[in-house]
């Protein structure tokens, strides 16, 4: 998938460093390592959207999963509700694991272009819904809320201090706007299910 700016390709090893630096610099130094996106390489359940240039300068990324009800259960770690009820009712779900735009690029539709990707690619896998988990920041602040809603997400659950609970470190995570950890921040839980 491209257009007159970006090509949007599978990840490669050659795309790492330039995804990494943006993963720090948007998401925080401890929400995914190289380790995570080197299993997008080699995964039939996980893998990683790169977004370039004209020169061939990584300019975003956007991960996703698809797994079976257990799994995604682990990997999401949500509170019981209703909400995690319904989305885990379902054979098979797409989870929009991560998405993150070099600052230079935001604001172009290079987000629209990864989703609409990664939809594409959890559609062909047979996930029947897929989720996202937008990151609320302490001001009040969604990040991803217009990209997901445009895109036929619905909000259906918001969570304080959910990085905490997703991230390997021991203090909470680091989070790019809270001053320290753990990070007070919220996750919001998108959904939408997928047409036949």
């Amino acid at each position: 998938m491209n257009n007159s700016h970006y090509l949007i390709i599978d990840l490669a090893e050659e795309h790492l460093p330039g995804v990494l630096a943006i993963c720090r610099q948007e998401l925080g130094e401890d929400y995914h390592g190289e380790e995570d996106f080197r299993r997008c390489l080699s995964s039939e359940r996980r893998f990683c959207q790169v977004a370039l240039d004209e020169r061939g300068q990584v300019r975003g990324f956007a991960v996703a999963l698809a797994l079976g009800p257990e799994p995604a259960h682990e990997f999401l770690k949500l509170p019981a509700s209703p909400a995690r009820d319904r989305l885990l009712t379902a054979e098979k779900i797409g989870i929009l694991d991560a998405a993150a735009i070099a600052p230079e690029a935001q604001g172009g539709g290079l987000g629209r272009l990864l989703v609409r990707a990664l939809y594409q690619k959890l559609l062909s896998r047979g996930a029947g819904v897929v989720c996202a988990m937008a990151w609320r920041t302490v001001d009040g602040h969604t990040n991803a809320a217009k990209l997901l809603e445009e895109n036929g997400f619905v909000e259906e659950l918001s969570i304080q201090g959910y990085w905490n609970r997703v991230v390997d470190s021991p203090e909470g995570h680091h989070c790019p706007v809270c001053p320290e950890p753990p990070c007070q921040c919220h996750g919001v839980l998108y959904l939408r299910h997928l047409e036949e």
